[in-house]
């Protein structure tokens, strides 16, 4: 079965995010075809990790935060920066909270916290978070006025150095030491997998039972949720999809770069590899007289979508 692709061209930012959580939405909100038997495995860390991040937010506990600043740009890069994130958070013994800034919206305006309070609540001062906004134009590092005891941040927007450090570092001592009680992140690039490259902390990832192919998807679960609004709005659309539990569904966002938005134009070949691609998990995970749902968005309309009707 092929849901006919969506044509995002013509929308707004605010619908362009929306889109995105319902694309999550079908490719997390139900586990088949994650695990080698169909489910997703996450491991046992959840509860320990969410009573340390209660006892902190608490106070019970001492204060070691990192906070996650959302990056003015789309819903993709902030989610797989946050993810990033979190699983940092995970790994320091930090509670995790997300903040947000105009003209952003909050996350909690689309998703529920299923296991953790995210949400920053604590006003923050213009002189720690304005150097890890992506649109701060000033020096990137904190003044004189911040107390290094207190905050640390680090701007990682398009910074490729940040993989060498996700890969190679200990991180309990990143940045300038690790002992500040607040660590302020912006990132729009996922680094999770690096994670498993890296000496000091993938055997303790595989000990929790995350692996690089489930550690985003247990992370996103682990964090968010769609909230009723969400999914009121798009269960007419989401019906066939998540009636049918016993297909294999597969995910084919065809992306084509934000100069589509202005006007750009791309070969009409240009999503074959994303099909072929969705064809290889296709064989891959398809277990005998299984039926199968593609559900498909492209942000352009100027390249064939004929072969997403093989």
């Amino acid at each position: 079965m092929i849901h006919e692709p969506i044509n995002v061209h013509q929308m707004s930012p605010r619908w362009l995010n929306i889109l995105w959580l319902s694309l999550l939405l079908v490719a997390f909100g139900s586990v088949e075809g994650i695990g080698d038997d169909g489910s997703l495995t996450c491991g046992d860390w959840q509860s320990e990790y969410s009573r340390l991040h209660a006892s902190i937010v608490s106070g019970q506990a001492p204060a070691r935060y990192v906070v996650s600043v959302a990056v003015e740009a789309g819903f993709a890069d902030n989610v797989v920066g946050i993810i990033t994130e979190f699983f940092y958070a995970l790994l320091t013994n930090r509670a995790f909270q997300i903040t947000s800034h105009h003209p952003l919206p909050d996350f909690s305006a689309a998703f529920d916290s299923p296991n953790i309070n995210w949400t920053r609540h604590v006003i923050d001062p213009e002189s720690v978070v304005m150097p890890v906004r992506h649109t701060h134009k000033g020096e990137r590092k904190h003044g004189p006025e911040v107390d290094p005891k207190k905050y640390a941040g680090v701007y990682m927007v398009n910074n490729n150095d940040i993989n060498e450090v996700f890969s190679t570092h200990n991180l309990r001592s990143w940045p300038e030491g690790g002992d500040a009680e607040n660590v302020f992140l912006c990132s729009n690039r996922g680094r999770v997998v690096k994670l498993f490259e890296n000496p000091h902390h993938s055997q303790e990832l595989y000990s929790m039972g995350l692996r690089p192919d489930t550690i985003f998807a247990c992370g996103y679960k682990y964090l968010f949720e769609p909230n009723e609004t969400v999914k009121k709005l798009f269960r007419p659309y989401m019906a066939d999809i998540q009636s049918s539990t016993s297909a294999l569904k597969i995910g084919v966002n065809i992306r084509a770069g934000d100069g589509v938005f202005q006007g750009s134009v791309v070969s009409e070949s240009f999503g074959d590899a994303y099909i072929d691609c969705a064809l290889q998990i296709e064989a891959s995970r398809k277990k005998t007289n299984q039926s199968v749902i593609w559900c498909a968005s492209r942000m352009t309309a100027h390249f064939s979508t004929q072969r997403l009707h093989l």
